[in-house]
C-alpha cells in the first residue's frame, strides 16, 4: 500500500478514528516499550485531531475486540497484532518513516 493510500484511508471519515488511532497506539507502544502507558482520551484526541467522542468510540471497539483495556487514563495494549490489523499497512508506512537507520 502507497504512503498516499494511508492518507486516502486516513481521511475517510468512518475509518479515521479507528485507523489513526491505532496507528498512534502503536506508536506510542514502540516509544514506551511497555504494555501500560498513561494515557486520556482527551490528550488523544487532541494529538490527532480529533473529536473526543471519535477517540471514545474508536477506544471502546478496541476494548470490545481485546485490544486494549482502558481505565481512568492508564492504556494497556493485550493485543498488538489485533491494533495492527486495524491500522492496516498504514503503520508500516509510518513506522519506516520515522525510523532510521542505525549508525555503525
Amino acid at each position: 500500500m502507497s504512503e498516499n493510500a494511508c492518507k486516502s484511508y486516513d481521511r475517510a471519515r468512518p475509518c479515521r478514528s479507528l485507523l489513526t488511532c491505532a496507528r498512534w497506539l502503536l506508536m506510542t507502544h514502540d516509544r514506551v516499550g511497555k504494555d501500560k502507558f498513561p494515557l486520556t482520551q482527551e490528550f488523544l484526541a487532541m494529538m490527532l485531531g480529533l473529536r473526543r467522542s471519535g477517540v471514545t468510540l474508536a477506544a471502546t471497539a478496541f476494548s470490545d475486540a481485546g485490544f486494549i483495556k482502558y481505565s481512568r487514563g492508564n492504556m494497556v495494549i493485550l493485543d498488538r497484532a489485533g491494533l495492527e490489523k486495524e491500522a492496516r499497512e498504514c503503520y508500516g508506512v509510518t513506522r519506516r518513516e520515522l525510523t532510521f537507520p542505525q549508525a555503525q
